[in-house]
């Protein structure tokens, strides 16, 4: 408990994402990683893959933008560090594991903000901004990583609407504006584009029956990945005993080229 109270206290986060409670969110995921490490060893590694892939061949290598720094285990920070000028780490809530490893390297930088512009509005009644209103301008940006936050952006918009008591027809359309605006911001970024995301659930009994299908990317359909595989967010015994949820994820190593 105490830790958990630390990470949130010394979170760098976005006051809009504090008050919507991601910092809590972003400690409970720091929590559930360490537990699962060896469920999600494999979608890290495949992560870490698409990565590289997207960097081969790019010319120049100046400064490198991971949108959704997250805990840094989908990233290959090191890798990362020794191939681009300058690193810069972006996301609502960096937790202090993540600047500490941030802080192993002189040209990696965290970046606190709120890549959909949105949180503001929800939080304290401000207009949205663009999504990515704080980077896009940088033409020193050679390659962007997009890194498994796609269908997370929607969340706190939808909490926030269905603590509203907004109806289900505005809280989908919310959503399915969120994903189209991230999407839409990143074929306008200058450089190479890597997406990673995963894009639909499915719970699964012991069998490996498919029980149910659950969209997570609001209507919205990528292009045809250069990888795909199941990422075991909760595995057997970890939400039921009886059923282990797993995403469909999928890695695109260019996709403004897609």
């Amino acid at each position: 408990m105490l830790t958990r109270l630390a990470l949130i206290a010394t979170a760098h986060a976005d006051p809009a994402a504090r008050r919507l409670g991601l910092a809590a969110d972003s400690a409970g995921l720091w929590f559930r990683s360490r537990r699962l490490r060896r469920h999600w060893a494999d979608h890290e590694n495949h992560c870490h893959q698409a990565i590289t892939r997207a960097i081969a061949g790019l010319t120049p290598r100046r400064t490198v933008l991971v949108l959704g720094s997250g805990q840094l285990r989908d990233i290959p920070l090191a890798l990362l560090a020794h191939t681009f000028d300058s690193v810069l780490l972006v996301d609502a809530v960096h937790l202090w594991p993540a600047r500490r490893q941030a802080g192993r390297f002189a040209n990696v930088r965290c970046v606190t903000s709120d890549v959909t512009g949105r949180l503001a509005q929800f939080a304290f009644g401000f207009a949205p901004n663009p999504p990515l209103a704080t980077v896009k301008a940088d033409d020193s940006i050679d390659l962007t990583i997009s890194a498994n936050i796609l269908s997370q952006l929607p969340i706190a918009a939808e909490e926030w609407l269905e603590r509203h008591g907004r109806p289900p027809a505005e809280i989908a359309a919310m959503a399915h504006q969120l994903v189209g605006e991230h999407l839409a911001a990143l074929t306008r970024l200058p450089g190479r584009v890597c997406l990673l995301s995963d894009i639909e659930m499915q719970e699964r009994d012991r069998s490996g029956t498919i029980l149910a299908r659950h969209d997570l990317l609001a209507g919205h359909t990528l292009p045809a990945p250069d990888d795909a595989w199941l990422w075991p967010v909760a595995p057997f015994g970890m939400a039921q005993k009886e059923r282990a949820y797993l995403h469909h994820s999928v890695a695109i190593s260019d996709f403004k080229a897609a």
